[in-house]
């Protein structure tokens, strides 16, 4: 073996042709580190494993690219021992310009069958960077292709005010990320994210860690494809974690375009002949503790050449405190769905809680917080609990309409129960069928340019404070089913639904049937547009006034 004069290898196993385990120990390596570690590196085969071993408590500096093609293990004696520093890399007339890809490079075989990643019991942070980047580059601490098993455990990593992203994987499978610390924060308008995985993905769990995201981008991204092919993204298990987002360190970070989780399928002209399979989702348990404005918490988008299949999102706690007041001017939504794809499967949103201590709703409503804003999709929405001061939507549903089916939620706190608008063209139809809810505030759906709307709201509680109880304009063609609910109502009398725009509708069905109105003395008013129906029942309904 060749002996190096400026640190130590040490040879633990298998010196045969096939496959040799090498292990750097950092304590017995010279500087630069970095170097040291890419000397070795090319001395070795595909079929080899490295062993970074961070065996002495201390800082450590790497400055440039680290580049593997074989196994790779990082380790530490734990991530409150050991750190290691990332910086800019060169220097370049007094300032520094990171050049290089990436920190750690691991790249394998697209059609290999090794490629095993471990990280654990370290702690990486890349310094301050207030300097300028090189552009054309990608930006990540850890880039990862076509690995078959990548694991990241009880480690922290940190990135302050720069455009790059924590962990960058792409086509790996079998990957577990458990029981880190990630943080990601950049105040500027290129953004970054702490834990991203593109195209092919198979077998991802994520579980018991803790993100600290602040600035633009995904916290966690899944989505592909980024060249031609067929992609396949299934078993992805992402729960009990807990997701921060807001100021850091005292510092104001600018208006955001911030996702916390992003799981899709983008088609343009570089993938317009792929396919994509995305199956086996579980997104549960999760905390979301959001101190700024941001556009969207989960954002699903699939565009046509997709199809999904058992997508749950489940048991998750959205709490919003009151320094989200200022939204900008769009909604803030809990999950934002875009679902394009070929089979419109259900898409399963159930059990959740989400809080909002107070927003700031300006006269049109935009500034708002919204649980679903969906374009295209069926969604089933059921035992949500959702509580807010001011200012809450149950649905924004716009683009090409979609099915939403609502079962056994709690909301309080409405600005109107749900809007079904566009500004551009109409959406083709809607149908909202839901059952066994109790709503409370202003519990108004409101709609326009709709072409065709079918609506059944059986056995509800409806607390409201709105004069409009139920629908204010209608779809152009609308059947609606109101029984067996009970209304109790603030205002002295009201209407189930209101016609302000004037237009003509084409009301094919009306069934008002077993309600009870506390606060409307009769009958005479309730129905407003719907008595212009000629196809309607009416009967079994009580009134008492208050």
């Amino acid at each position: 073996m060749k002996k190096f004069t400026y640190f130590i290898i040490m040879l633990i196993a298998a010196f045969t042709a096939e496959a040799r385990t090498v292990e750097i120990k950092i304590s017995q390596c010279s500087k630069p580190i970095a170097v040291s570690i890419n000397n070795v590196s090319k001395t070795l085969s595909p079929s080899d494993k490295l062993i970074l071993n961070f065996d002495r408590k201390g800082e450590y500096v790497i400055d440039r690219t680290v580049r593997v093609k074989c196994d790779f293990e990082m380790k530490g004696l734990g991530k409150d021992k050991i750190k290691i520093i990332l910086t800019e890399g060169l220097d370049n007339n007094g300032r520094k310009q990171f050049a290089n890809d990436c920190y750690f490079f691991l790249d394998y075989p697209k059609n290999g069958n090794r490629g095993e990643v471990s990280i654990h019991d370290v702690n990486m942070e890349m310094v301050r960077h207030d300097n300028i980047w090189w552009s054309n580059h990608e930006m990540h601490l850890f880039k990862i292709c076509n690995a078959n098993k990548v694991t990241i455990q009880n480690t922290k990593s940190s990135v302050h005010n720069a455009f790059i992203t924590n962990f960058d994987l792409r086509s790996c499978s079998n990957v577990t990320v458990v029981g880190n610390e990630i943080i990601n924060y950049n105040n500027n308008s290129n953004g970054g994210g702490c834990l991203w995985m593109r195209d092919n993905q198979r077998n991802v769990v994520v579980r018991n860690n803790v993100f600290r995201k602040f600035g633009k981008d995904e916290t966690i991204g899944i989505w592909g494809a980024e060249k031609h092919g067929n992609y396949v993204i299934e078993n992805i298990d992402v729960n009990n974690n807990t997701f921060y987002y807001g100021n850091y360190m005292n510092v104001n970070v600018e208006r955001s375009a911030a996702m916390i989780f992003t799981l899709s399928h983008y088609q343009d002209a570089y993938v317009d002949d792929s396919r994509f399979k995305i199956s086996n989702v579980n997104f549960h348990d999760n905390d979301f503790i959001l101190d700024y404005p941001m556009k969207f918490v989960v954002l699903l988008k699939f565009d046509k050449l997709a199809t999904t299949s058992n997508l749950h999102f489940y048991g998750n706690n959205f709490n919003k405190s009151s320094k989200c007041t200022k939204l900008m001017t769009q909604y803030m939504c809990d999950f934002r769905i875009e679902d394009q794809s070929s089979s419109k499967s259900k898409i399963e949103i159930n059990d959740n809680t989400s809080t909002c201590e107070r927003i700031d709703v300006d006269q049109y409503g935009l500034n708002c917080n919204v649980f679903l804003s969906v374009s295209e999709g069926i969604i089933e929405a059921n035992n949500n609990v959702l509580d807010s001061k001011n200012g809450l939507k149950f649905l924004n549903l716009y683009g090409a309409g979609g099915e939403i089916y609502m079962t056994g939620n709690q909301v309080k706190g409405l600005y109107n129960l749900a809007s079904i608008s566009t500004s551009n063209g109409y959406i083709d139809n809607v149908t909202i069928k839901a059952r066994d809810n109790e709503f409370s505030g202003d519990t108004r759906v409101y709609f326009k340019n709709v072409k065709k709307g079918t609506l059944e709201f059986l056995n509800n509680v409806y607390n409201a404070n709105n004069y409009h109880i139920f629908m204010q304009e209608l779809p152009d063609d609308v059947s609606v089913v109101f029984d067996n609910n009970v209304v109790n109502s603030t205002s002295s009398n009201g209407t189930l639904c209101a016609n302000y725009s004037g237009k003509r509708s084409n009301i094919k069905k009306v069934s008002i049937k077993n309600n009870t109105f506390n606060g409307i003395s009769n009958g005479t008013s309730i129905l407003g547009e719907f008595s212009k129906s000629s196809n309607k029942s009416i009967q079994g309904n009580m009134y008492y006034k208050r």
